[in-house]
């Protein structure tokens, strides 16, 4: 089947799931993103560190 022959709502979903790997796929190859993710990982493990029974 081809995709001008699908029904719209399909063709319509198909064009919002590519554009939305094209923002995911932007986002997670730049550095502010690297950036965030870094600081998120080291804020979980100061949590974890900060709340550790001694």
């Amino acid at each position: 089947m081809e995709f001008d022959q699908m029904p719209p709502i399909v063709q319509r979903a198909f064009s919002l799931a590519v554009q939305g790997w094209d923002i995911a796929s932007a986002w997670s190859l730049s550095p502010a993103a690297w950036s965030q993710f870094i600081l998120s990982v080291l804020a979980y493990y100061g949590a974890v560190f900060a709340t550790k029974k001694r």
